[in-house]
């Protein structure tokens, strides 16, 4: 048999063996079908034991085989490396597997050890575990070796300078084009191509190279053409107008470069300030001014306007609280830590409605912070407390156990009680009674329930017995004939009904003088003791009219001489 799944045991079943013997034999085991057997073989040995002692035994032998296949503790499904500085392939190291058995040890190997090269891309790596049953389990780990490396660009062209010829405001200028190296294929692209035509100014010529794993490197040398006319400025930025980046007073700000021209060197060309700079939020007037080399100067302006969009941050609230009501209140106070209110630029004013502390009524009750910025930017965060009513209403005034006297025709009887009440530490709810007073009962024992319902839903629920006491035929034990007394001929009365067959009593526990549930000549017997020996009287009821006290299978449907 295999072993159970998880379990280094196995279950063993069989049909008991059969025995055959002249007398009669008992057949015991050492073990039985069902039995949960440890790994490994179990000898079952059968004895059969006939009336006369002999013996005889049989065994065969049980065996459970581990089915289950290792497994590995420590290894992962993917790894992934870098390659090696200056190479086009990389190193994988991981730690020695750890294989693991349930039932028993296990060896592990690998397809590759840890440390091996790997090519750029995905390998597989299959990890092999064996126990000691001979047991298989693989396990692959993908290695991904990432090109880390960006591209190597070399050859790039040196800074050229020249002047721009009389009358020209550009010149065209080429260059070789630089060359690449990587371990995958690559994308060479550059801002300027050889032999544009570049105009007066500093140009920054930059190269990109991107491999397939996306890895860039940049390059670039620098294309100055001189200019000996006046400076001019255009293509200036329009008024800009942005808002604020989040969490910060300002922004950064960015705008397309105009362009300078002259037809003699620049000196120089300012901004106020830096294109790319931060800007506080409020209005500032960024100038650029352009200068050749003969003093003319020229400038030109525009305004960056930075708008705080932000709101304050309000922090350190929860968004629910849950709380229930205190004992006998119909509300309960919320209490919590004040806010954490921050803001970009700053804050002006916080209000809340409602503070911590504050005793809320059950329900739910918002309570709502505001929290306004100088820039006049408002948040708010509101806080739902919720009050819960957990407190059960107590039922008051409930009626103590009524017992009660059937009407002999009916077998019934009425009750009536005075309603019971409730107090709750909330107004409202109300109560019912699973009968109401004034039902009419039968025979037996009737538990009122009386249930108490708040306005929160919350019950209590108690009860009341009412009895109604048993309504059965009265009889006077001994006087069998029920004639009114109590003489000879009721014996004579149990005699006949005993030995001459006559029409059985309409009251047979008349009869039954020594109450012991048969009528027989020891129930005459017994009525001559009580008449003329001074023996015992009857049992109950004797003397007066009642019921059996003992529950017996005898009946009593009628009975004249009691009412």
């Amino acid at each position: 048999f295999d072993n159970i799944e998880g379990n280094c045991a196995g279950i063993a079943t069989w049909e008991t063996p059969a025995v055959q013997d002249c007398s009669e034999s008992t057949l015991t085991s050492n073990y039985s079908s069902g039995t949960v057997f440890a790994l490994g073989t179990h000898l079952v040995t059968y004895t059969a034991t006939d009336a006369a002692g002999n013996s005889a035994e049989s065994s065969f032998e049980v065996t459970i085989v581990d089915a289950e296949a290792p497994f590995f503790l420590n290894v992962q499904a993917e790894l992934s490396f870098f390659t090696t500085p200056g190479q086009c392939d990389g190193v994988a190291t991981w730690d020695l597997p750890q294989a693991a058995d349930l039932c028993g040890g296990a060896t592990a190997t690998s397809s590759h050890g840890s440390g091996s090269v790997f090519p750029i891309g995905v390998s597989e790596v299959i990890h092999t575990a064996i126990d000691d049953a001979g047991n298989e389990g693989n396990f692959t780990t993908l290695i991904t070796i990432i090109d880390g490396e960006a591209p190597t660009i070399s050859n790039m062209p040196l800074d050229v300078t020249l002047d721009a010829p009389l009358g020209s405001c550009s010149v065209p200028v080429t260059w070789d084009t630089p060359t690449v190296d990587d371990c995958t294929e690559v994308t060479l692209t550059s801002n300027i191509a050889p032999g544009s035509e570049i105009s007066i100014g500093i140009h920054v010529v930059v190269y990109t190279a991107i491999d397939l794993q996306g890895n860039i490197a940049e390059s670039f040398f620098t294309v100055t053409v001189l200019d000996v006319e006046q400076p001019q400025i255009s293509g200036m930025p329009a008024d800009i107008v942005v808002t604020n980046e989040f969490g910060l007073c300002g922004a950064v700000v960015s705008w397309d470069e105009p362009s300078v021209t002259d037809c003699s060197d620049l000196a120089s060309v300012t901004a106020s300030l830096a294109n790319g700079s931060f800007f506080e939020v409020g209005d500032s007037l960024v100038t650029y001014t352009a200068i050749d080399t003969y003093g003319n100067e020229t400038s030109a302006s525009f305004n960056v306007n930075v708008v705080d969009k932000d709101g304050p941050v309000i922090s350190g609230l929860p968004t629910q609280i849950e709380i229930p009501n205190y004992p006998g209140q119909c509300g309960s106070s919320a209490f919590w830590s004040d806010p954490v209110i921050t803001d970009n630029c700053g804050i002006d004013t916080i209000q809340s409605n409602t503070p911590p502390g504050s005793f809320f009524p059950i329900g739910e009750s918002t309570v709502t912070y505001i929290a306004v910025d100088v820039n006049a930017n408002a948040s708010t965060h509101n806080l739902l407390v919720i009050v819960t009513d957990t407190e059960n209403p107590q039922i008051v005034n409930l009626p103590a156990p009524i017992s009660l006297i059937p009407d002999s025709v009916t077998c019934t009887a009425v009750a009536n009680w005075l309603e019971p009440g409730f107090i709750d530490n909330c107004p409202g709810g109300s109560i019912t009674t699973s009968l109401p007073s004034g039902s009419t009962f039968s025979v037996g024992s009737t538990d009122v329930m009386v249930t108490a319902t708040d306005e929160a839903g919350n019950t209590t629920t108690e009860s009341f017995t009412v009895t109604v006491e048993s309504c059965e035929t009265s009889f006077m034990r001994g006087d069998t004939n029920d004639d009114g007394s109590f003489d000879i001929s009721d014996a004579i009365y149990i005699l006949g009904y005993v030995f001459s067959g006559a029409a059985e009593p309409p009251c047979l526990d008349s009869l039954d003088e020594n109450d012991d549930g048969f009528v027989q000549i020891a129930d005459a017997i017994y009525h001559f003791n009580a008449l003329f020996l001074g023996g015992p009287l009857p049992e109950a009821p004797w003397g007066s009219c009642g019921v059996d006290p003992t529950p017996d299978s005898l009946d009593c449907e009628s009975y004249q001489s009691c009412p």
